[in-house]
């Protein structure tokens, strides 16, 4: 049975200038192999106690169309387990891997970038023990997270959705058709096919599962992600991270 629950993402007040100007601010700055597709929803064991901290974290969120990129006072990873249904999603790590961690991002989103090289430090500490499924959740104040999205869908059929999302996350947000493509370029695409793709049914339809999933699960904001099913919100530190999975690895 699925639970619901909302992001705790902080609303950003527009009733100074001056915090307008710095959130703004903080906006602006900053195996390429596809792994099995999971229809089955990920089930973890029981909840026990909730955790104590409450540290702070990083996202974009809301549902206007300007960006609202700030920090955010983030809730402990929640104790509520949910079901994520993977479904065609992007996945590198063994299939046989005890902990699961699906990630909601935009590509325009720059704390989705920084939260990158957290899950790649993640990877390095737990071998054979953590795999990453990617899902799209493309904001709609960010004008070309959606057409990146296609194209990471795109490069998915080219079997190099990977070495196209490490470049898209790296072009710092110059994201319209020109830079796509050049990142295209750079993941050893072929661009005239990526080109077609990114308006394909096929590229339809696993964007709209995508979103109707985000919707689901009531995501407002990226980056989210689910450790085998308990979500934690924004692009909170390592640490985090690393409980969440040690409590998953000790089935808690």
């Amino acid at each position: 049975m699925s639970h619901a629950i909302r992001s705790p993402f902080v609303s950003l007040t527009h009733s100074m200038a001056l915090v307008a100007v710095a959130l703004a601010a903080a906006c602006s700055q900053a195996p390429e192999s596809i792994g099995p597709t999971d229809e089955a929803p990920i089930r973890p064991a029981a909840a026990p106690a909730a955790q104590e901290a409450a540290p702070e974290a990083e996202g974009c969120h809301g549902e206007k169309l300007d960006c609202d990129c700030k920090h955010a006072e983030a809730e402990a990873p929640s104790d509520i387990v949910e079901e994520v249904t993977l479904g065609k999603a992007p996945v590198r790590g063994p299939e046989s891997a005890p902990v699961t961690l699906v990630v909601f991002a935009d590509f325009e989103c720059p704390f989705c970038a920084r939260a990158e090289k957290t899950l790649r430090d993640l990877e390095q500490v737990y071998p054979g023990k953590l795999r990453i499924a990617f899902k799209h959740h493309p904001l709609p104040f960010h004008a070309h997270a959606e057409d990146a999205a296609r194209a990471a869908i795109a490069a998915q059929a080219q079997g190099k959705f990977w070495p196209l999302h490490d470049a898209l996350l790296g072009a710092h947000g110059a994201l319209d058709q020109e830079g796509i493509e050049r990142a295209a370029e750079t993941a050893g695409l072929d661009v005239a096919r990526l080109r077609r793709d990114m308006r394909s049914a096929e590229t339809d339809a696993q964007l709209a599962a995508d979103k109707a999933e985000a919707a689901r699960l009531e995501i407002r904001g990226t980056p989210t992600f689910f450790v085998n099913g308990r979500r934690i919100p924004g692009a909170v530190p390592v640490q985090d991270f690393r409980a969440a999975i040690d409590r998953a690895l000790a089935g808690r």
